[in-house]
């Protein structure tokens, strides 16, 4: 049986593929577990069932927005840090 990693849980969110490959592979060199979804309900999904320590998510998604995913994560852990981040240069959020 494989010993259970120490390694901080990180559940990165982004519709962008190359921009959620860079930072997935960043984080795993920076020596953390990491979980990928490309948009907001896998995200949900993935939460639901592995233990997170920290969420990063793109703000700007099709479907579930970083601000609904981030409304969804605090009404269960609330402990839970959030990450948000958008390349937007203007806001309205």
């Amino acid at each position: 049986m494989k010993p259970k990693s120490t390694a901080k849980h990180v559940l990165l969110v982004d519709d962008d593929d190359l921009f959620r490959e860079a930072l997935s592979k960043i984080l795993k060199q920076a020596g953390y577990e990491v979980s990928a979804a490309n948009h907001g309900k896998i995200a949900q999904d993935l939460f639901g069932i592995e233990t997170i320590d920290t969420v990063v998510s793109d703000i700007n998604m099709p479907g579930i927005s970083g601000i609904d995913l981030l409304k969804a994560v605090k009404s269960v852990k609330p402990e839970c840090p959030v990450i948000l981040m958008t390349g937007f240069a203007e806001l309205k959020e």
